[in-house]
């Protein structure tokens, strides 16, 4: 899928690059489109880290990106390093008690704040002594505004931006008056940049199932990296917030959402958050087929005595649909990942001892449980080519989902659910 944005150079005095403001723009046409503002500073993230890299994006300056009132009181900026953006606050934000608190908050910890589109408002001011920097609307002051503002409201430590500079005469105007940087057509215009999201492999998301099976989870590694894309925290965030968990107290961080979930309900949750994000145009039967694997692979090794596998087994199953989501080789796929060798070999077709349980996932699968003798090797991933591969998954047991073959044979995966009773009585994990 095609992506865009917009970046604008903003320049020093000797004319020397600053940064760059970063616009949402939803194709090659170079004009904001008639979208929800909250979700073009999304999507203005998540792209710009994501796809074009924020470095590249900025040649390894700073990123100038619009905040609307929701996105600066959720705490959006937070998804990005301090260093690397400065959070421009739109001229439509009211400063009200929740704006002023956010602001504040980020300050503290080292943002750097700009006001855009000033020009003297009195709704604007309360934020005046809380940025580092004034972007002045050029367009709309006459010559002696344009002198007198930053006169009147002066302070130490606060930079001022001369922006819409369209012409030299408003460049000289402008460095006359004292003006730190300069932004505008005169300099350049916006420049459309597109880069292509890749709809199937998203080597995060990879990375972030491989650490959920760690036998130990490290919760402050993982939630830097389900940070880096803006989707993953929403949806962990709704559903810790769901009414279906009945929290009493709303919960709006993300470590605080993973040590409520707990290292189970991780493993269960985000593995199927991630993998249905990998892919969203593949059937969602697909996905849940991937999750039921790594249970029933866990499950049956545990029952052989194989406690000590628990993870390695619920990897194999949970990847051993990989290719067929993310229409990529399985090889390469899976050189992407540090896992376990035992893990790899198995899913390519390789013996190992857990090719009797790969070999029985598609004994299941195809009803040939009863008929021992037959289970042959293969790879898992040709068990999508074969007719009525795709075990009924509509059935759901009391711990978790039942695969159901065509011979009749049932295998329960032994999970236990997530519900508001289990989340209250976990105990905190340790970083």
């Amino acid at each position: 899928m095609d992506v865009f944005v917009a970046r604008q150079p903003i320049l020093t005095r000797n004319r020397s690059l600053y940064g760059y403001e970063l616009l949402f723009r939803s194709s090659l046409e170079n004009y904001f489109p008639l979208t929800d503002p909250d979700q073009a500073t999304l999507q203005v993230i998540d792209n710009s880290y994501s796809v074009f890299g924020l470095d590249s994006l900025t040649d390894s300056t700073r990123a100038f990106i619009n905040f609307t009132h929701d996105t600066l009181v959720k705490g959006y900026a937070h998804l990005m390093q301090r260093d690397d953006i400065v959070v421009e606050i739109l001229e439509d934000v009211e400063p009200d008690p929740e704006v002023l608190d956010a602001c504040r908050k980020l300050k503290s910890q080292g943002f750097t704040l700009a006001l855009d589109d000033f020009a003297g408002s009195t709704l604007q001011e309360p934020l005046v002594p809380i940025v580092d920097v004034v972007k002045v609307d050029f367009p709309c002051l006459t010559n002696e505004e344009r002198y007198s503002l930053p006169k009147r409201m002066k302070r130490p430590g606060l930079a001022w931006l001369a922006e819409k500079v369209e012409t030299e005469e408003d460049f000289q105007v402008a460095l006359r008056a004292g003006y730190d940087y300069f932004q505008g057509y005169f300099f350049a215009r916006p420049n459309v940049v597109t880069g292509v999201k890749p709809d199937g492999l998203k080597i995060n998301h990879l990375q972030i199932l491989e650490e959920i099976q760690r036998p130990s989870i490290d919760i402050f590694k993982l939630e830097e990296m389900i940070k880096r894309e803006v989707p993953l925290v929403y949806k962990v965030l709704r559903y810790i917030n769901s009414a279906a968990l009945g929290m009493r107290h709303p919960i709006d961080s993300l470590r605080q959402a993973l040590l409520m979930l707990g290292e189970e309900g991780i493993r269960t949750f985000v593995s199927l958050i991630v993998l249905s994000d990998l892919n969203s145009d593949k059937p969602t039967e697909l996905i849940k087929m991937s999750a039921a694997r790594g249970w029933l692979c866990e499950a049956v090794g545990t029952a052989a005595g194989w406690t000590n596998l628990g993870n390695v087994l619920f990897l194999t199953g949970l990847f051993s649909l990989i290719d067929a989501l993310l229409d990529q080789p399985l090889d390469f796929l899976l050189d992407q990942l540090p896992l376990p060798e035992i893990v790899v070999n198995t899913l390519l077709g390789k013996p190992t001892r857990l090719s009797p349980i790969r070999d029985l996932m598609g004994a299941c699968e195809e009803g040939r449980l009863g008929d021992g003798r037959s289970m042959r090797r293969r790879s898992p991933h040709s068990v999508r080519k074969s007719r009525g591969a795709v075990p009924s998954l509509s059935r759901m047991g009391p711990r978790g989902p039942r695969l159901s073959s065509r011979g009749g044979n049932t295998v329960e995966a032994r999970v236990r659910p997530l519900n508001r009773r289990n989340v209250e009585r976990r105990q905190p994990m340790s970083g």
